[in-house]
């Protein structure tokens, strides 16, 4: 699980250096919450925090 925690996270930074207003999907980010929740709580609240508001977003 932290192997595919990291991937999905070196992802995001890659992503990120490469376009700052880039985003990972939403499902992307559902899958790196589900590995943080076994090894890094706060990580997962900020995760779950995230895909809220974005699904939030998507509704309104």
């Amino acid at each position: 699980m932290r192997k595919n925690y990291k991937l999905l996270n070196d992802y995001q930074n890659d992503l990120k250096a490469y376009d700052p207003k880039a985003k990972m999907t939403i499902m992307d980010l559902r899958k790196m919450a589900e590995y943080a929740s076994i090894f890094d709580n706060e990580t997962e609240k900020k995760l779950k925090k995230e895909i809220t508001e974005r699904a939030n977003q998507t509704q309104g």
